[in-house]
């Protein structure tokens, strides 16, 4: 969280930063521990706990409660429930301050985004935030597509498509019995896979996944650390390429990402992120410029120094 604050307030990054907590954070303290790397900047903790009412009916459902506490099987605050928790992530977002947001973007507490990357690659593609876009590193399961949860993007029109629909439709029906029925619909259930899940709500709005490659077919949104992106082999049966194009078969290796990827993921510890955004000394070292600063160059080279380990939580950022 310190590391979150500290480096995306910067001037010219994000414009503001929303950290949404389930009950296992203690939100008064969190906000003592940014307080003093705040400083006037758009930094808040919000408890998912005061999004409410949760809704419970679902339960009886039966998905996923072989990992849920016996004495709380609506798992209200658990893992198995962060479908929940994102969408009314977003809800409570809209219904704050939609009107303010042009971008929101969904990031884990492991994931590493590139705010100047980001602006290079909305001018690269002309996407406008009056128009629903749905940006990040898109899988398919059973033939639908989705944007993989490490971290993806809404504009605002998405986000107000997606609010409206939450509020009039999903929230104001009973859920029905039938998976089938649930796993094609906008549906509130219980669920980990928040991604998958969102992805199919969103398509049910009319929302569906935006190219978030370049025009050589290059990923921007990484789900792995850059070094593992390029260590992956072309498998259709794998669950990475499964229902893939075809024609994306050779980004793969070298050929696998862009020159300035928006985001990565699976950096826990932070030092990947700290040592991009904050060299040692203002030094960029292996002749690196300001100008290939945040290139993916410099990013695999920052891998291979150092360690990737430690914890996964979650975040949100919102960009204006």
């Amino acid at each position: 969280m310190r590391t979150y604050t500290r480096i995306l307030s910067e001037p010219g990054r994000c414009d503001a930063i929303r950290f949404y907590t389930g009950q296992e954070v203690d939100v008064s303290r969190a906000e003592k521990v940014i307080a003093h790397l705040v400083q006037g900047k758009d930094v808040r903790v919000v408890s998912t706990d005061s999004i409410g009412p949760w809704r419970r009916d679902y339960a009886s459902i039966r998905l996923h409660l072989r990992h849920c506490n016996v004495k709380n099987r609506g798992c209200t605050h658990g893992y198995e429930n962060r479908y929940e928790h994102t969408y009314r992530s977003f809800l409570h977002l809209h219904e704050e301050e939609g009107d303010q947001v042009a971008w929101v973007i969904k990031l884990d507490f492991d994931s590493l985004f590139i705010p100047e990357n980001w602006r290079r690659f909305l001018d690269s593609k002309n996407y406008c935030t009056h128009e629903p876009h749905y940006l990040g590193h898109t899988l398919y399961h059973r033939k639908h597509p989705f944007q993989a949860g490490a971290g993806f993007a809404l504009s605002k029109a998405a986000l107000d498509i997606l609010a409206r629909h939450l509020r009039e439709e999903t929230l104001q029906k009973p859920t029905p019995k039938q998976p089938h029925l649930i796993e094609s619909n906008c549906w509130d259930f219980e669920t980990s896979a928040e991604d998958y899940h969102l992805g199919v709500c969103l398509a049910v709005c009319g929302v569906k996944v935006s190219d978030g490659r370049d025009e050589d077919g290059k990923q921007f949104f990484m789900n792995y650390g850059a070094n593992a992106h390029r260590g992956l082999k072309w498998r259709p049966e794998s669950w990475q390429f499964k229902g893939m194009p075809e024609k994306y078969r050779e980004n793969v290796h070298d050929n696998c990402c862009a020159d300035f990827a928006v985001l990565t993921h699976s950096y826990p510890n932070m030092q990947v992120m700290i040592a991009l955004f904050e060299p040692e000394g203002g030094d960029l070292g292996q002749g690196f410029t300001e100008a290939t600063k945040f290139s993916l160059q410099r990013l695999l080279h920052i891998e291979r120094s150092g360690p990737v380990f430690g914890i996964s939580l979650g975040a949100g950022v919102v960009q204006q």
